[in-house]
């Protein structure tokens, strides 16, 4: 397990402050539910993640939308691709590590492109966002199973 190197008291309440640069680096922000639980003997904080019980079930409908289309398609946030299916995985976390302001993107489908690839973005909620990279040609008919396929993940996440 990895030291961070601060400490902190516990107060008479049982609280303690998960340090700033800990709560930058998991993008943890006020009110995000935290799972704790025990492990070797170690107490484990854990931000909980609305993509986990359901990680099989959009799985499929990403794996779908590949096998049909043959774009790679991920649910990113701006640091990780998430869940996703395609060769070009780890293209997808790259193009959001970069220069792209995540939080200009809204729920329409975005175009972008970078570095002579054309990418599809679409917000989802809060920092997760819906990212396609274009490896054959996105037409009409593509953008409106896009939009199903994200209206689709969209409605298994508000179950959650």
């Amino acid at each position: 397990m990895k030291k961070t190197g601060v400490v902190r008291k516990l107060d008479d309440l049982g609280r303690i402050v998960i340090p700033k640069e800990i709560r930058n680096n998991f993008r943890i922000e006020e009110g995000d539910e935290i799972e704790f639980f025990v492990k070797e003997n170690n107490i484990v904080l854990r931000k909980v993640s609305a993509l986990e019980n359901l990680e099989t079930e959009i799985f499929k409908i990403l794996q779908t939308y590949n096998g049909r289309y043959k774009n790679t398609i991920g649910i990113n946030n701006a640091n990780n691709v998430l869940i996703g299916y395609g060769k070009e995985l780890n293209k997808l976390g790259e193009f959001l590590k970069g220069e792209v302001d995540t939080a200009s993107f809204n729920e329409n489908i975005n175009r972008f492109f970078e570095n002579k690839e054309c990418y599809y973005i679409s917000r989802l909620f809060e920092d997760k966002i819906l990212v396609i990279l274009e490896e054959n040609p996105i037409g009409e008919k593509e953008l409106e199973i896009i939009k199903f396929v994200r209206e689709t993940v969209l409605r298994l996440l508000k179950k959650e």
